[in-house]
């Protein structure tokens, strides 16, 4: 069997599609957001829908770059967890 390491090097676990189910709430907030988004973009230009593109573009480069960081700090802190587990 490989180790964790090794799956995780090879690219066979791939944390970032790990994710569990979402939340009932969180599932109504996402409807709730796609029909207002829906409403909005009806009442847009095309010019404004670009910008729309553009804003909404950044938000999910912001978005990934902050689950990034969510992720790195709960890995580092798994890390001083099992340091602190083999010192004790």
């Amino acid at each position: 069997m490989k180790s964790t390491l090794r799956r995780l090097y090879d690219g066979e676990i791939y944390p970032a599609e790990q994710r569990p189910p979402l939340s009932e709430a969180c599932r109504d907030a996402l409807e709730s957001q796609e029909q207002y988004e829906r409403e909005l973009l009806s009442t847009l230009t095309d010019e404004q829908k670009d910008a729309f593109e553009k804003y909404k573009d950044c938000a999910l480069e912001i978005g990934i770059e902050d689950d990034f960081q969510a992720f790195a700090t709960g890995f580092c802190l798994g890390l001083r967890l099992m340091g602190e587990a083999i010192q004790d």
